[in-house]
């Protein structure tokens, strides 16, 4: 594709891994970034993550990225909607769909183009220090348009994410929302309710096996505060199912039959 100036607000671990990776394989392309924290720009330039600063997305900005925690969002992008052009795509890292439209559907003026994204490529690495170029590589990308949409712009968007390496998703937002909430958004809710569970007197006797069923759940709070909330409905469903398997495990093991639900590695080659 032909990718020539790419706007991206917010360059924490998100926005500079997706800043580096357009560079890698657009080395002719402009990255702007643009944010609240203008030391962190400033570094961000510096280390040659973007190219420059700048307020708002300037007309012949393609694509305008917003990599900022999900509520975060539709504020900032509601400040700055009058001064982005209509013909310029814009999209999300979110990990959350439906909350965001809904919530940037109220006022975005008809003529302009919002489609959600979701790379599901994340860390609990925090910081543009910790940005990896690679890490959309082979990776899932959720792609959320609405029927209306322009198919145009909807394949311009799967484009962009494929040219880094990821395999787009097309899905409705709040389909997406269901996925996530069991296959992300669950496992982050029960990596952090297990580090929560273990006194803190025998956490100097913890392993690399606790290190890696915990690595999560030490993601940004807010962040996570923010799917959280946003995903609410969803989240409790798969938290309802999680109790259920609880449940049925603390029965067999009172029981002491437990071989059956001990292969849970069986489940990986469905």
């Amino acid at each position: 594709m032909n990718l020539k100036k790419v706007a991206i607000y917010g360059i924490g671990f998100m926005g500079a891994s997706l800043s580096l990776a357009l560079r890698k394989n657009f080395p002719e392309v402009r990255i702007l970034g643009l944010g609240r924290n203008g030391k962190k720009l400033e570094k961000a330039r510096r280390k040659k993550i973007i190219s420059e600063i700048v307020e708002f997305p300037p007309e012949d900005t393609q694509i305008f990225i917003l990599s900022i925690p999900v509520r975060n969002i539709p504020e900032i992008l509601k400040k700055l909607i009058n001064k982005i052009s209509p013909y310029t795509l814009i999209t999300d890292t979110g990990s959350t769909k439906l909350w965001l439209k809904e919530k940037i559907y109220k006022f975005l003026p008809s003529s302009y183009s919002y489609i959600g994204s979701h790379p599901f490529c994340g860390s609990e690495k925090q910081g543009m220090e910790e940005a990896n170029p690679d890490i959309f590589q082979g990776s899932i990308c959720f792609v959320t348009p609405e029927e209306e949409e322009e198919k145009g712009r909807v394949k311009f968007l799967r484009n962009f994410w494929e040219s880094i390496g990821s395999k787009v998703i097309l899905t409705s937002s709040s389909r997406h929302d269901e996925i996530v909430a069991f296959t992300s958004h669950l496992p982050h809710f029960v990596a952090v309710t297990l580090v929560n569970s273990i006194p803190e007197k025998l956490f100097s006797f913890t392993g690399s096996g606790f290190y890696d069923t915990t690595r999560i759940a030490r993601g940004g709070v807010q962040i996570w505060e923010d799917i959280f909330l946003t995903n609410q409905k969803n989240l409790l469903e798969a938290v309802e199912n999680f109790e259920s398997e609880l449940r049925k495990f603390k029965k067999e093991v009172k029981c002491g039959k437990i071989d059956k639900l001990l292969q849970a590695k069986e489940r990986f080659k469905l």
